[in-house]
């Protein structure tokens, strides 16, 4: 019941203002050429002028418009105004002298034919400027609805992002997830406290920053570069805590402050370097330069200890996520050589707001 309610509610704005128009126009015609003769003859006869009106009205706002103003074909557009007028004309020129004599109807005051030519001309233009009137608002209609079909498309679009966001992140989370090195700070924790190792209660500390900035910040939002930095350099230290010859060189250059980005996208280059490239004897380069956009960039030399197999997954999903956040305004380049590995990521400099 609702719906039909609601359908006849919407039936009832679209057609309203043809309503409103025609109604005092028909009340008009009525009254001013109301016939004399046959009811039903009379009745007929003023059908056929509303029908005369009414046609010419369409015609123009619904073909001879939108040839003229929507293609830009003003001399076609002109041409059909003119070739309608003169239809118009010679319709009720028929009408009035030759159709209703027959049907000896008529009206009580007999105009001649120059003067009623006149007043259908004026007639006319009264339904020229309707039906410019009317296209007008139908192109304003038409603007708007196609603007929010824009809208809606893009509203479309971006549910779809997040859609593929959120399967990128369970892939992301299932291939990130790692138990081992949990477990293994967990246990090196132990060992400090149980030998009462003063670093204990800063590898603690370390590691709680390093759970919590993984809890708290979320894919879709941006975080300031400065917590990225500390997150990467929180990790770096519980892994020298876990691998005592590991070297790890982080530098960091230009203005940092006040920068965002997305959130542990960085760290997944210098997670590659120390799981295939942590050699004692050559440390791994990790740089972070901001000079017009965010540079950074990570060296190893390739580790030829047993290694896990790499699969490239993660890279691959790290390229999908910098795709749905940055598009194409991010540059890769990945060298892979036999015995270094060089990681180059360009993404934009983007400002955080403050409202």
């Amino acid at each position: 019941m609702t719906a039909y309610l609601h359908h006849i509610v919407h039936y009832i704005k679209e057609y309203r203002m043809h309503f409103f128009f025609w109604l005092p126009f028909v009340v008009f015609v009525m009254v001013g050429d109301s016939l004399n003769g046959s009811w039903w003859l009379a009745t007929l006869g003023l059908l056929m002028i509303l029908a005369s009106y009414g046609f010419s009205f369409y015609v123009m706002a619904l073909y001879i418009m939108p040839i003229t103003f929507g293609k830009k074909a003003y001399v076609r557009g002109f041409a059909l105004y003119v070739l309608l007028f003169a239809l118009f004309l010679g319709y009720c020129y028929l009408e009035w002298y030759h159709i209703f004599p027959a049907w000896k109807v008529g009206v009580a005051w007999a105009p001649n034919a120059m003067t009623m030519m006149r007043g259908l001309a004026m007639n006319f233009v009264v339904l020229t400027v309707a039906a410019t009137g009317y296209f007008k608002h139908r192109e304003s209609v038409y603007i708007i609805e196609k603007e929010n079909a824009r809208q809606q498309e893009m509203l479309r679009k971006e549910n779809e992002l997040l859609v593929r966001e959120k399967e990128m992140l369970a892939k992301y989370y299932a291939k990130r997830h790692d138990d081992h090195l949990t477990f293994n700070v967990l246990n090196n924790i132990y060992s400090q406290v149980y030998k009462k190792v003063p670093e204990a209660g800063e590898t603690i500390h370390q590691f709680a920053n390093f759970l919590r900035y993984g809890f708290r910040s979320e894919f879709g939002c941006k975080v300031p570069l400065q917590d990225e930095i500390q997150f990467i350099d929180n990790y770096i230290n519980l892994q020298k805590s876990l691998k005592h010859d590991l070297q790890v060189i982080f530098n960091c250059e230009g203005k940092v402050k006040n920068v965002r980005i997305v959130p542990r996208i960085l760290v997944s280059f210098v997670e590659n370097a120390i799981k295939y490239g942590a050699t004692p004897v050559h440390p791994i380069s990790v740089t972070l330069t901001v000079n017009g956009a965010i540079h950074f960039t990570v060296h190893n030399h390739k580790s030829h200890r047993c290694n896990p197999i790499s699969t490239g997954m993660g890279q691959e999903i790290v390229k999908e996520l910098l795709n749905v956040h940055y598009g194409d305004q991010y540059t890769l380049h990945i060298t892979n050589q036999e015995e270094d590995y060089l990681c180059q990521l360009t993404i934009p400099h983007e400002k955080m707001s403050y409202h």
